[in-house]
C-alpha cells in the first residue's frame, strides 16, 4: 500500500503543472479528440502518455473506453499504421512492478512475432510484464512508457531468433530499459518545455511538426529497437 501511494503521489506532484481542462488545444483539427474526457482518470502519468502519444504519432485512439470500472482505456489499433505496432494501450489502472526499479504498468506495447513454444515458457524469466498469445503471435509488454515496451520487446525478439540466450536476456533487461528510461527523461523534457506554458496551461501555439521531430530525434537509441522489433524478418 506504501507503494502505491509513493507512485500516486509522485506522478500527480510530476505533471500536476498540466492543466487538464486545456488539454484539447493540442488536439485541434485535423485530430478529433477531446482530453476532458479524461477529468475523472486518477493517473495523471497515463494522461500525460496520451498526449504525448497523440502529438507524437499524429493521431487519435482509435478506440476510448471510459467508464466508472475504472477500466478506462485508450487504444491505437491500427496494425502497422502507428510506426509498425499491433497495438499500443494505455490505461488508467495501474500495475504496481519493481523491476528493474519500482514503478506501475499502464502502457502496454504489442508486436507480432512468433514465438517458439519451448521459448514462450521462458518469457516470464525476463521480465512479468511480458505476454504473448499464440494463436495470433501477438507479443505485448507493459511499463510507464513506450520505450521500456520497446526494450522487452526487443530482448524477446533476440532470444525467439537465437541472437541471445534467455541468461543474457534476464542479464540484459534491467540496463536497457534504465537505458532507454534517459531517452524517455529527455522526451518528457522536451515535450513539457514546447506544449506547456510557465502557468502549466497548454500554449495556444503549437508548432506540432517541429516537436514531433525534435521529439523523435531525443530517443535516438529507442528508435532502433523500435525499428528492430517492428520490422518483420
Amino acid at each position: 500500500m506504501a507503494t502505491r501511494a509513493v507512485y500516486k503521489e509522485n506522478a500527480k506532484n510530476m505533471y500536476s503543472q498540466l492543466n487538464e481542462k486545456k488539454l484539447s488545444k493540442l488536439l485541434e483539427a485535423p485530430l478529433k479528440f477531446d482530453m476532458n474526457e479524461f477529468s475523472n482518470w486518477e493517473n495523471p502519468l497515463a494522461i500525460f502518455r496520451i498526449m504525448e502519444m497523440i502529438l507524437f504519432f499524429d493521431r487519435s485512439p482509435d478506440i476510448l473506453s471510459n467508464n466508472v470500472t475504472k477500466r478506462n482505456t485508450v487504444i491505437w489499433t491500427q496494425p502497422g499504421v502507428i510506426r509498425g505496432y499491433w497495438k499500443l494501450e494505455i490505461n488508467e489502472n495501474a500495475f504496481l512492478h519493481s523491476k528493474p526499479q519500482d514503478h506501475a504498468d499502464f502502457f502496454f506495447v504489442y508486436i507480432r512475432h512468433q514465438v517458439e513454444p519451448e521459448k514462450v515458457k521462458n518469457l516470464h524469466k525476463i521480465s512479468d510484464s511480458i505476454t504473448y498469445y499464440p494463436l495470433g503471435k501477438i507479443i505485448g509488454a507493459g511499463c510507464h512508457f513506450r520505450g521500456a515496451g520497446v526494450a522487452a520487446l526487443s530482448l524477446v525478439k533476440e532470444y525467439s531468433e537465437g541472437v541471445i540466450s534467455i541468461e543474457q536476456a534476464i542479464d540484459s533487461y534491467d540496463r536497457r530499459i534504465m537505458e532507454l528510461e534517459k531517452e524517455n527523461e529527455k522526451f518528457d523534457e522536451i515535450f513539457q518545455k514546447y506544449t506547456v506554458d510557465l502557468k502549466g496551461n497548454i500554449k495556444s501555439q503549437i508548432d506540432k511538426n517541429q516537436v514531433r521531430l525534435l521529439l523523435d530525434r531525443s530517443t535516438p537509441i529507442t528508435n532502433i529497437y523500435e525499428s528492430y522489433i517492428t520490422t518483420m524478418h
